[in-house]
């Protein structure tokens, strides 16, 4: 139990760095009465959605514990999750 709180702690901490940085360019735009990029908004509300998905896996993992929460398999396409990563890592790497 120790160890998957080291790894949850881990990733809900992984979204934050690219967050504030966007959010303070953002926030320096507008300071200086400049547009702000659009794309800069759609990243950070991604980050946001990716935190909230974390935090609601925590409480899932909690419910589940107690007996709270019923699971149930399904099919899942996995398209949109690998596009998303490429996404993130666009322009960081070759």
């Amino acid at each position: 139990k120790d160890e998957w709180l080291s790894v949850a702690s881990h990733e809900l901490k992984t979204p934050l760095p690219p967050l504030q940085v966007l959010l303070q360019l953002m926030l320096r735009k507008v300071n200086r009465k400049e547009p702000v990029n659009v794309d800069h908004l759609r990243r950070s509300l991604a980050q946001v959605s990716k935190l909230t998905g974390l935090i609601n896996d925590l409480l899932d993992v909690s419910r589940l514990e107690v007996g709270h929460l019923e699971l149930y398999l399904e099919m899942v396409n996995l398209v949109p999750l690998v596009e998303s990563v490429v996404e993130n890592f666009r322009g960081t790497t070759d």
